[in-house]
């Protein structure tokens, strides 16, 4: 299983996801945070088996991001604002290699 500590570039998929390439994440136990630039917007971990969500903070308390795994190095995620998907994004590790 991948282990979500670290350092993340994002890549959008699909959906009403802005394109990703400027942002990152930096996740450390069970905090974490997705850097807009210079501006963090801060959550927390939660860690169910092999998924991971990852739940903001105020003022963004309903956006989730849900991670699955997708090899040693790189999650596929779901943003969801409450019940409503929003898009879907690549996460992988800095210095390694994008998903395909």
């Amino acid at each position: 299983m991948t282990d979500p500590a670290g350092r993340w570039r994002l890549r959008r998929r699909s959906g009403l996801l802005p394109p990703l390439g400027f942002m990152r994440k930096r996740i450390a136990g069970d905090r974490g945070a997705t850097l807009l630039g210079p501006l963090p917007l801060p959550f927390r971990v939660e860690r169910r088996g092999e998924r991971v969500a990852l739940r903001y903070r105020p003022p963004l308390v309903p956006l989730v991001d849900e991670l699955h795994p997708d090899g040693p190095s790189a999650y596929r995620g779901r943003a969801r604002l409450g019940p409503i998907p929003l898009g879907r994004f690549d996460m992988w590790r800095e210095g390694t290699p994008p998903p395909r």
